[in-house]
């Protein structure tokens, strides 16, 4: 099992940039998202 040190919901664009930001200082982080980011039409 993965240990996380941040869990982020939401992959819009203040959830995202909080992970990149945080991935910066060496954290592990999970961002959760329930809507696909490609949208298909």
């Amino acid at each position: 099992m993965k240990h996380y040190e941040t869990i982020i919901i939401g992959g819009g664009l203040a959830g995202c940039t909080l992970g990149y930001l945080l991935q910066k200082t060496n954290k592990n982080v999970l961002i959760i998202e329930k809507q696909d980011l490609i949208k298909k039409k």
